[in-house]
């Protein structure tokens, strides 16, 4: 068996470390793990094996890049006195130019999405890009028919700016002013800003386990997806396993497994983006909230079709496993090996 190194920052706890753990649990080489930075406890058993390093084998890096530029960007300190690819992603149409020159230095970039790939090459890079699309854990979040019930339940999720929860709720607010067989769903990890505006929405802040999101899931009718932009979009992909259908934007990552017939598509326009998105003219995309207003009113409205594309759903964002992703990669990683 052939061996790699896998450098990356082992203290991820967001999307990069699920990656993360299903390279080191599933890649078929021998991995030597190179951290760029402090070892979480989730990562400890991978540093207790004596391991041979050597300059002249493939390292596989995975790192989110960023357009900070300071002193702790781990890209600015990458050594290329040997053969590297990376796995990456970036939620904008724009990056740094500097970060473009540092990725120009890698043998092989690997994306999740042609969003990625064709807004790196546009801004300059000029090394082979590769798409190897993402996944969700297909064998946890599966499909379960609705239950009969008075109620229509949206889910929104995850607070970080970039996914637009305030924005979702007030349009939530406006398609269902007197209606009260209607609730919001409403998933982070932190504290919500305009908590117990309406009882109709519901808050749910504690980190859940895997079964307990999908009974969360479960709960729903429909998944609304407000983000300006996703890499890949791992909880939409989660909710559409689940049977439950997305309301979003043909944007980005979420281009790769949404489409009309398994969604309800609400119309976006292309703004500068912020945040640390933002500074070097990249766009991203800002919803139509006439039309999310629309489209919650017609899910409410038809609940048939709902289910319909429900199901659809389930077994058109199944096909994106943990499998095919590591067979994928595998096949690319070959190439430089």
């Amino acid at each position: 068996m052939k061996t790699i190194t896998l450098s990356s920052n082992y203290s991820y706890v967001s999307g990069y470390g699920i990656i993360l753990e299903s390279l080191l649990k599933d890649l078929p080489y021998n991995i030597i793990p190179r951290s760029y930075g402090p070892i979480s406890s989730r990562f400890d058993e991978y540093f207790n094996k004596n391991f041979k390093y050597s300059s002249d084998i493939l390292d596989l890096t995975l790192l989110s890049i960023s357009n900070d530029v300071d002193v702790l960007n781990p890209l600015l300190h990458i050594s290329f006195d040997r053969r590297r690819v990376l796995y990456t992603m970036w939620e904008s149409t724009r990056v740094n130019d500097l970060i473009i020159e540092i990725l120009n230095k890698f043998k092989c970039i690997i994306v999740p999405n042609d969003y990625n790939k064709i807004n790196f090459i546009n801004q300059g890079l000029n090394v082979p890009v590769e798409v190897v699309n993402l996944f969700c854990d297909t064998e946890t979040f599966v499909y379960k028919a609705p239950e009969n019930r008075s109620k229509f339940v949206f889910g929104i999720s995850n607070e970080d700016p970039r996914k637009n929860i305030d924005k979702v709720t007030r349009c939530f607010l406006k398609a269902f002013k007197n209606i009260k067989n209607v609730e919001l769903q409403v998933k982070t990890c932190g504290e919500i800003k305009y908590k117990n505006i309406d009882s109709r929405i519901v808050y749910t802040t504690n980190k859940l386990s895997k079964l307990d999101l999908r009974n969360w899931y479960y709960n729903l009718d429909v998944y609304v997806s407000g983000a300006t932009c996703e890499g890949w979009g791992m909880m939409q992909q989660e909710s559409m396993c689940c049977g439950r259908p997305l309301i979003y934007t043909d944007y980005a990552g979420l281009s790769e497994f949404v489409n009309y017939n398994n969604g309800f598509e609400v119309g976006y326009t292309e703004v500068f983006s912020t945040k640390q998105w933002g500074g070097f003219c990249g766009k991203w995309s800002e919803f139509n909230e006439e039309e999310l207003v629309e489209k919650m009113v017609y899910c409410y409205n038809n609940k048939k079709d709902v289910q319909e594309r429900g199901y659809i759903s389930s077994v058109e964002a199944k096909r994106f496993t943990v499998n095919k992703f590591i067979n994928n990669l595998t096949d690319v990683i070959n190439l430089y090996i």
